[in-house]
């Protein structure tokens, strides 16, 4: 694969080990076969016999693969895969912990600092539990909650999306159910032809669908969500009980849209609206609110494009995407 076994650009290797570790566990759960369990042992094993320098592309890459192989050694019994993955994650925290505002906020290649998050919540945090709470408390706050920049947008917010939900496992802390929901949200609505399947950015038409990005949807947005309910019928899930809600219709749009809000605290609530670029074009709304209403936004003077509407007040948020057509 891309760079081969080279340790300073080697990264898609372990990339898709990763992915290969958990797809073999997954087969072998739902099959009862070990079929492709040589084929799992080899790539455990190549990522014991091979280093990555820590680079920031290198690192998103080795703590997303360090989280499958601690689980596969877990799952096989494999001490050896275990310790690997316990020693390199922990080096991994440590470069983390050198400026974490910083590089558990950032997107390179088709990864960002959600993979981070979840790579140590599997690896490190595994053999360290003592840590785990305090350090998603410290750290959970810098991980960024939409990327609108560069290329791949639906990648970087789909690892944004994974690591918001290893966060509110850790701490509880609804903040991050609610970012993983808006995230979630963010994605599905890529799907405007509603095939199933959805493409690597806001940008591209209904017709650009990506296997992978659809893949990332599952995986890491989807299915913790649905992974939480308990039976058919059966409401015992981990939704926490001050959930908010935020849409707007007519949606696409011509000029003028209505957004609806429910769930938030009484008091001051402000409502922003920001281009896809992450530039806020206006406030559309700056005032006292029961909690659950209507906000009538007039984009007369603005160009057609994607938007997101964001509604603020006393510690909780939500957002809505817009598309204005003209």
């Amino acid at each position: 694969e891309e760079g081969g076994s080279n340790p300073s650009n080697g990264y898609y290797r372990y990339y898709v080990g990763g992915w290969g570790l958990l797809a073999e566990m997954i087969y072998r759960d739902v099959y009862g076969s070990d079929t492709f369990r040589v084929y799992a042992d080899s790539v455990a094993d190549y990522m014991v016999n091979h280093y990555l320098t820590l680079g920031t592309t290198n690192i998103m890459c080795y703590a997303w693969a360090l989280g499958c192989l601690y689980q596969y050694g877990l799952d096989v019994g494999n001490q050896d895969y275990i310790t690997y993955a316990d020693t390199m994650s922990a080096a991994i925290k440590d470069w983390i912990e050198v400026a974490p505002s910083v590089r558990l906020n950032r997107e390179v290649w088709a990864m960002s600092g959600g993979a981070l998050v979840w790579g140590l919540a599997n690896s490190y945090f595994q053999a360290h539990p003592e840590n785990y709470y305090q350090w998603m408390l410290d750290n959970g706050q810098y991980l960024d909650v939409i990327d609108t920049l560069g290329d791949w947008h639906i990648a970087h917010n789909a690892w944004y999306a994974i690591g918001h939900w290893t966060v509110f496992k850790a701490t509880g802390d609804s903040t991050y159910y609610y970012n993983h929901a808006f995230l979630t949200d963010t994605l599905l609505v890529q799907d405007t032809d509603e095939d199933g399947g959805i493409p690597a950015e806001f940008t591209d038409t209904a017709d650009m669908d990506q296997s992978w990005c659809t893949a990332y949807l599952g995986f890491m947005c989807l299915n913790p969500l649905i992974s939480e309910m308990t039976g058919i019928g059966d409401d015992n899930r981990v939704v926490p009980d001050n959930y908010v809600l935020v849409r707007n219709y007519p949606n696409p749009f011509n000029s003028s849209t209505k957004i609806e809000y429910r769930g938030f605290p009484e008091g001051k609530l402000h409502a922003d609206v920001y281009d896809i670029m992450g530039r806020r074009v206006d406030r559309i709304y700056d005032s006292y609110s029961s909690g659950s209403g209507f906000i009538d936004w007039d984009a007369g003077g603005i160009a057609s494009g994607i938007y997101f509407v964001r509604l603020h007040g006393l510690g909780v948020s939500g957002i809505t995407r817009a598309v204005l057509v003209k």
